[in-house]
């Protein structure tokens, strides 16, 4: 064999092992970040233990006085299960569970700062897979559109999980989506997935800037026109006035384009919503009522 050529084949040699060694970091890496998420899921599951057994969904601590989005004055009181969270990290503004799916996350939020999170865990380390985290709007405020971001990783976690919902089946499976504040429990039922261009979102004349950003009947007929852009019909009516989430992720099916699953508020209180994780038709007794 010429030199040249076991050149060549050292080379590929190498690039092969580097490309090894970095894969099998990347994963040490993935499995350790989902450890410390497992390891936040466990300190709300002992909070809503807590919460069962003294019936109490506050407990004792002060009402919570911050002033955060936009100047409001916020002076709830902070849901007991996820009181520990927030002691740790004020950017925690939820917690956000999909059924049928992976997804079962806290949901992170700085103002100042919109893609903080995007490569840093729940402690603001250095994080590949970062923490779901709120792109547009408030999750805390009482109006309004949220766009909450996540990515899509090729180990199924994060938001992998909402590419499933590409499919109606699962969706018939799997109609309604938990997303909790820091204050109460809510429920969302999924009316729209949809492929769309990163374009989209800072184009002014397309449909998804529009129902994002728009109000009053204007903002309202946007969001119809965003439903329309479903890869199926969800039967799920759209109420002028009802709190929409949109669920954003890459698809990887073309570059630069993102993946949206779509909700519209149909529960929220302080009891816990877990009861609400169900089929479709629980879905349909919602909306009507």
């Amino acid at each position: 064999m010429r030199w040249r050529e076991r050149g060549i084949m050292g080379g590929f040699i190498l690039a092969v092992l580097v490309f090894t060694v970095v894969l099998v970091q990347r994963q040490w890496e993935l499995t350790g970040e989902e450890h410390r998420f497992e390891a936040l899921r466990k300190q709300v599951r002992t909070g809503k233990a807590e919460m069962r057994v003294s019936g109490e969904a506050y407990g004792d601590w002060e009402v919570e006085r911050i002033e955060k989005q936009g100047g409001e004055m916020l002076g709830r009181e902070i849901l007991l299960e996820y009181q520990a969270l927030y002691r740790r990290n004020s950017d925690f503004a939820g917690w956000i569970f999909a059924g049928g799916t992976r997804i079962d996350y806290p949901i992170v939020e700085r103002q100042e700062d919109r893609e903080y999170y995007l490569h840093r865990d729940f402690a603001g380390e250095s994080s590949y897979a970062g923490v779901p985290f709120v792109g547009h709007g408030s999750l805390g405020a009482k109006q309004g559109t949220v766009c909450i971001y996540g990515h899509n990783m090729k180990n199924g976690s994060m938001f992998a999980d909402f590419l499933k919902y590409k499919d109606k089946e699962f969706w018939v499976q799997n109609p309604v989506i938990s997303l909790d504040t820091l204050y109460e429990h809510q429920t969302y039922a999924i009316f729209a997935a949809f492929y769309v261009s990163a374009k989209a979102w800072e184009e002014r004349e397309s449909f998804l800037f529009q129902a994002i950003t728009g109000d009053g009947q204007e903002g309202f007929e946007s969001m119809l026109k965003l439903k329309e852009q479903g890869l199926y019909e969800t039967d799920v009516e759209l109420t002028e006035g009802k709190r929409v989430v949109l669920f954003v992720t890459c698809s990887y099916q073309k570059k630069e384009e993102r993946f949206v699953v779509a909700g519209i508020e149909i529960h929220k209180g302080s009891t816990d919503s877990e009861s609400l994780r169900t089929d479709s038709e629980t879905v349909k007794i919602f909306l009507v009522h």
